[in-house]
């Protein structure tokens, strides 16, 4: 039987370029957000073990608005839940929330590691194109502010050309 060899990284970054696939294909979106809250607690016990503090959080603090923190609290909702359950317990999931945790995810992910991952700028660069702002523009780079410009109409055809897909 083959065996792997990777790091908790290498696990976190797997995980986390598979959720971005499943979102930008319309996948489960229970899967989306346990493989994104997987690679979420592996990236900050990896952080407190570098004595780093918890990157999602510094971000918030430092992009996310006021008016949208109090959403970004409910993003541990289901992990919690998950993690926690009671067999018997039910939770009540908002797939809409998926995105916003992928994206904090994956940059807690590249904040951490400095890596550029063509898969997690995927969804990186996909909001902030539909969050002016999110991030400042000294922090993107000529192709990213192109697409600002020429903004694709749906997440589909954004996938695809990232992809190269024709």
């Amino acid at each position: 039987m083959a065996q792997l060899r990777l790091t908790k990284l290498d696990a976190a970054r797997r995980l986390l370029e598979t959720a971005v696939d499943l979102y930008f294909r319309n996948g489960d979106p229970v899967s989306i957000e346990t493989l994104t809250a997987l690679a979420e607690q592996i990236i900050e016990d990896v952080a407190k073990r570098r004595n780093t503090s918890a990157l999602s959080k510094d971000f918030i603090a430092q992009y996310v608005t006021p008016e949208k923190r109090g959403s970004a609290k409910t993003l541990r909702e289901p992990r919690n839940v998950l993690k926690h359950a009671d067999p018997d317990e039910e939770m009540i999931f908002t797939p809409d929330l998926n995105e916003a945790h992928l994206f904090l995810t994956c940059m807690s992910y590249r904040m951490l590691t400095h890596e550029k991952n063509r898969r997690l700028a995927t969804i990186i660069v996909w909001v902030a194109i539909n969050n002016p702002g999110i991030i400042p523009e000294d922090q993107l780079d000529k192709k990213t502010i192109e697409l600002f410009r020429n903004k694709p109409t749906s997440k589909e055809e954004y996938y695809k050309m990232r992809q190269g897909v024709q």
